[in-house]
């Protein structure tokens, strides 16, 4: 009995061990890879740069922003998947900052959605909180994040930005037209309340709102150009804020510039950070 005990217990420390190793691996991919969701809020909570002008948006913004092109002093905290509310309440963060003088917020055509109940959180059960399982299925992303952060494998990580190494076949492009739903612009009255609100609170400092581009044929199933340009009049009457639009010239991107629809790949990443090189003023 003493010895099936002894093995039961030798057993379990073994797996406590491999949870906490993992757990532990899993916490340096997250602290040491700019890309990875995690390390991104805890840097603009805990232990951004001083003087750091951040960039905040969606997957377009993402992959699209480079901030070693536009300002050594920028980073990318923009996310896969975040609502323009999830993103304006990082804004707050950044804003509420006294160190922080210049705000980059990327307005994609398609307008600003989200509500005060779509917001990024994480609902963990107890077991789902403990070491060892809090990553549970991770691992293999941030590694790969990782890798990407030191060696640039299918990814390039610059502060932040994830950049894309990747090309499109004539018969990729051609499906993802035919299944592409029509799109238009719209604003919810939250984020358009939130956005304002902030902007009051800039007292002196800058709000830089960018209009990213998006490819030709995502251009050819989109019909909300007269209400984006409206609201981005509205916008530019607003003390502190200054609305830089790359969208509107069709002439400036081409369709190798894109991974797909709206995303841009490495090379038009580059490319749009260069114009808006040359067009903002920080």
């Amino acid at each position: 009995m003493k010895r099936f005990l002894l093995y039961v217990l030798s057993l379990l420390g073994v797996v406590l061990i491999v949870a906490l190793s993992v757990d532990a691996l899993n916490l340096y991919f997250v602290h040491h890879a700019t890309g990875i969701s995690a390390g991104k809020i805890k840097r603009l909570y805990d232990n951004p740069e001083s003087g750091e002008i951040p960039i905040f948006g969606s997957s377009v913004a993402k992959c699209g922003y480079v901030p070693s092109i536009i300002d050594k002093r920028c980073f990318n905290y923009a996310e896969d998947g975040a609502s323009a509310w999830e993103m304006l309440n990082l804004l707050q963060v950044a804003i509420e900052r006294d160190d922080a003088s210049v705000f980059i917020f990327n307005l994609d055509p398609w307008g600003l959605n989200g509500t005060a109940d779509s917001i990024m959180q994480c609902d963990y059960s107890l077991i789902e909180s403990c070491p060892g399982f809090r990553f549970y299925g991770k691992l293999k992303k941030n590694l790969a994040e990782w890798m990407n952060a030191k060696r640039g494998v299918t990814k390039v990580v610059d502060r932040g930005a994830v950049l894309i190494r990747q090309s499109r076949t004539a018969d990729e492009w051609a499906l993802m037209r035919a299944n592409w739903p029509k799109q238009g612009f719209s604003v919810s009255s939250v984020c358009d309340a939130r956005i304002r609100e902030l902007c009051k609170k800039l007292k002196g400092r800058k709000l830089i709102i960018v209009v990213t581009p998006c490819s030709q044929l995502w251009c050819n199933v989109y019909d909300g150009e007269e209400k984006l340009h409206q609201y981005i009049s509205e916008l530019t009457k607003i003390d502190g804020v200054e609305v830089i639009d790359l969208f509107t010239d069709k002439t400036l991107f081409t369709i190798d510039d894109f991974v797909d629809m709206n995303h841009l790949n490495i090379n038009g990443a580059r490319k749009f950070s260069k114009l808006l090189l040359e067009r903002i003023h920080l």
